[in-house]
Order: structure tokens, then C-alpha cells, then sequence
């Protein structure tokens, strides 16, 4: 939990934004935006959710990067 505007320019460092963009980005109250910071680069996974299920979460997000292209996630053991 933490103030919108810290959010938004967390994001817009995320998506490579100049910081003077940043009010660009929509953060709503009690909304979730999730950021993976990798070995080379940050990448955003969801911005200004409220769907309440994050169990998708609990097994981590292990990829290095963004698989380029897209791709559709990770494969279970």
C-alpha cells in the first residue's frame, strides 16, 4: 500500500517512461500492479487490478526477462 503517485512513477521507470510522464498512469485506490524486477530488466505483469485472486503468484515468476514475443507462461513441473 503506498501513494499513488509513488506507484505511478515505479511503473513508469518499469515501462522505460521519462519520470516527467509519469501522471500519464492511471493507479486506482486498493488496486494491485505488479512489477518483476530482472536480471536485466524490470517487467510489469499487471497494473491497477482488483480481480482478488493473485494465487497465481504463489509459484513465483521465474523467468530472466519477458520471453520476447510473448509467450504463454510457464509450464507446471
Amino acid at each position: 500500500m503506498s501513494h499513488g503517485d509513488i506507484i505511478k512513477s515505479i511503473l513508469a521507470d518499469a515501462l522505460g517512461m521519462h519520470l516527467d510522464l509519469f501522471q500519464r498512469i492511471n493507479v486506482g485506490p486498493a488496486s494491485v500492479s505488479i512489477v518483476r524486477y530482472g536480471a536485466s530488466r524490470p517487467s510489469v505483469y499487471a497494473t491497477n487490478t482488483d480481480a482478488g485472486d493473485l494465487s497465481w503468484l504463489s509459484n513465483g515468476i521465474h523467468a530472466g526477462d519477458a520471453p520476447v514475443g510473448g509467450g504463454a507462461g510457464q509450464k507446471a513441473p
